[in-house]
């Protein structure tokens, strides 16, 4: 089916699924069975009234003179004229004493209610006795019966066209292109970098495809960049084995190769930071992409297990007996059942409409959740080398955000009591790989502990002329020589550490102007980190 049906093309997905739901069932429910149903009623109501009316004062013209001059045999004609009609149970003549002259009945003919209408005899102006007849209401009730069938039908069929509508919609505009969005989400995932994600509608998959693809290009020059890095520094390596054999050399020329290397490791330390940062952002877009999967699968299922099918040959069948409908489903039991069948219909989809309705809105909000995170990490990429003004709580608040889906997975709770301190004027990029760094140092260090220890708080205040973000977790701790050696560069107390991320951290603090510091009552009893920013107006030094 063409993606621009309806000219929807470029109509958000909420609102598409709302609008074709509404349109496709309640107003077709109410419009079509309410109004087709009261005018019929009211056309066949007034068609029998006039009916009724007619037949007898026709027979009370008809009955003037016979009974006037006592003809019982004229009127029984009359009468038995009138009970040819098979809406007639009976007839009863009487005079104006109130004395029956003449009755007639097919008792075969009394099933169900019926009506008994009375008129006046008159002859010459005078009132010489009344006429009474009792119709029978059956064949009305069959005809408002087959009536009402007919209308449920009609809306049975209705239902079924609409919701195979809606049902096309969702898997054209949503399912499939849901699956374009895993398969390129999974590219990113597996660093396939080439291929370009090209998307041209306007809509919030298409805002996430093309947000994906601002990904992919950031990606890859970020990762080009790195492989650059490497193999400066690779060939920065060499230098220095050079220079080692050489040592006659000038001290200051060796001094300034030294620096040289250190620079480049540094600035290659902030990249590998920020690619770090990327695959957090990409470790919870998976997270993200498997809830959306699942609610695809759940959507599926359901359109799979719908009753459409047999909506669809449940008409079938009963337009097949379309000359003999009312038989068919009065008497015959494959009719009834398909009659009660249709009856329970619109339960049916209810219920599933209202479950595609809870599995869009789970989509919608896994996509919301993707796209915000994609955000959030490309703002943070783009601020580069340069200052900027920010607020502590805020920029703590994105960093959780970033870092939720890795808290999730390992059970860690996190306590926050951010208060509300002034701004700083920093290199944002700087500060973020330096709190990501802490917060996922306390992570490590609560790894072996019980799920209800696993407890990271979060405080911000001010202490002087400075503003304080403490991290503290309840892992394993340190000693106090630990604490002596924990910002040395080549140091560390992990496994698989390279003594890298602390000394970067506190080189980064000190070119922020700030500083960082960390404490811990002995092994066993956590650890705690408080970084110091200066105020606006306080930087002592900035690099």
């Amino acid at each position: 089916m063409n993606n621009s049906i309806f000219g929807w093309k470029n109509l958000r997905i909420k609102p598409m699924v709302l609008v074709g739901i509404f349109i496709g069932l309640v107003i077709p429910t109410v419009v079509v069975f309410t109004f087709s149903s009261a005018i019929t009623w009211e056309s066949l109501r007034d068609e029998s009234i006039q009916e009724h009316n007619r037949i007898i004062k026709t027979l009370s013209i008809s009955s003037s003179f016979p009974l006037w001059n006592f003809d019982k045999a004229s009127l029984l004609k009359i009468s038995e004229a009138v009970m040819t009609d098979d809406r007639v149970v009976s007839v009863s003549v009487a005079d104006s004493q109130g004395k029956s002259f003449l009755s007639t009945a097919l008792e075969s003919r009394r099933i169900g209610e019926s009506l008994i209408r009375e008129l006046p005899i008159q002859h010459d102006g005078i009132n010489i006795g009344k006429v009474q007849v009792e119709f029978s209401l059956a064949k009305l009730r069959s005809k408002m019966f087959y009536s009402s069938l007919i209308d449920l039908f009609q809306f049975g069929i209705q239902v079924v066209i609409c919701f195979t509508i809606l049902a096309l919609l969702i898997n054209t505009r949503i399912i499939s292109r849901l699956k374009r969005v895993n398969l390129q989400a999974q590219q990113l995932a597996d660093r396939f970098l080439n291929q370009s994600f090209i998307w041209e509608k306007c809509d919030e998959i298409s805002e996430l495809g093309q947000a994906l693809e601002t990904t992919r290009i950031s990606l890859k020059d970020l990762f080009d960049q790195l492989e650059r890095k490497n193999r400066e520094l690779d060939k920065s390596n060499r230098n220095l084995e050079n220079y080692k054999n050489n040592l006659e050399r000038t001290v200051d020329e060796r001094t300034k190769q030294l620096r040289a290397v250190q620079q480049s490791a540094l600035e290659n330390a902030h990249m590998a930071g920020m690619a770090e940062i990327a695959t957090g952002v990409l470790h919870n877009i998976g997270n993200t992409i498997n809830t959306v999967n699942i609610a695809n699968e759940v959507l599926i299922e359901s359109i799979n297990a719908s009753e459409i099918s047999t909506i669809i040959q449940a008409s079938n069948i009963m337009s097949g007996h379309r000359d003999n409908l009312l038989e068919f489903i009065t008497h015959d039991p494959k009719g009834i059942l398909l009659l009660n069948l249709f009856m329970e219909a619109g339960k049916v989809f209810e219920q599933e409409q209202k479950s595609l309705l809870r599995e869009a809105l789970a989509l919608q909000q896994g996509l919301t959740v993707v796209k915000e995170a994609i955000a959030m990490q490309q703002d943070y990429a783009g601020t580069g080398l340069h200052q900027e003004e920010i607020q502590i709580p805020s920029f703590l608040e994105d960093v959780l955000r970033l870092e939720a889906a890795s808290f999730d997975h390992h059970k860690v709770e996190v306590r926050k009591d951010l208060s509300d301190t002034g701004p700083v004027v920093i290199q944002k990029n700087k500060l973020l790989n330096v709190v990501i760094n802490l917060f996922r140092n306390a992570r490590e260090a609560m790894e072996d502990l019980p799920e209800s220890d696993r407890v990271l708080t979060i405080r911000t205040f001010e202490e002087g002329e400075y503003i304080a973000i403490e991290v503290k977790d309840m892992g394993v701790g340190m000693d106090s020589k630990i604490l002596k050696m924990l910002f040395t560069q080549g140091f560390t107390s992990k496994k698989n550490g390279h003594g890298f991320g602390l000394h970067s951290a506190a080189n980064a603090m000190a070119e922020l102007g700030g500083s960082i510091k960390a404490d811990s009552p002995g092994p066993g009893k956590g650890a705690q980190f408080t970084i110091l920013l200066p105020k606006i107006g306080k930087v002592e030094s900035i690099d």
